[in-house]
């Protein structure tokens, strides 16, 4: 698996490289690859396309969280790694995530 983004690659090239690195996955984890997150958190039509013929859901690196109706596509995300540090921790699941996802959103964008 390279991760390329999938975005510069011509459509057999998108649909070698997730379908291998989907066999590989469900062959080494004995279990059904469900979601794919884009390398590098980049995609186009093209993309979304051929992940929808081959998975469930997908994520991007958009910032924000996965509200009713959203795009099983094209699903945002919430940084993981500020979620391990003391004072977001408790926000995960709490009243205060969507201030949180707003504010980091607005500060990623300075």
């Amino acid at each position: 698996m390279s991760h390329p983004e999938l975005r510069r690659l011509h459509e057999r090239e998108i649909r070698r490289e997730v379908g291998s690195a989907k066999a590989l996955l469900e062959d080494q984890l004995q279990v059904q690859v469900r979601s794919l997150a884009y390398p590098g958190g980049r995609y186009d039509a093209r993309s979304v396309k051929m992940v929808c013929e081959m998975f469930d859901f997908a994520r991007t690196d958009e910032l924000g969280l996965i509200e009713a109706g959203a795009d099983r596509y094209r699903l945002p995300r919430v940084e993981s790694g500020y979620s391990r540090r003391w004072p977001t921790r408790g926000l995960l699941g709490g009243p205060a995530m969507h201030a949180y996802v707003c504010a980091r959103r607005w500060w990623c964008r300075r």
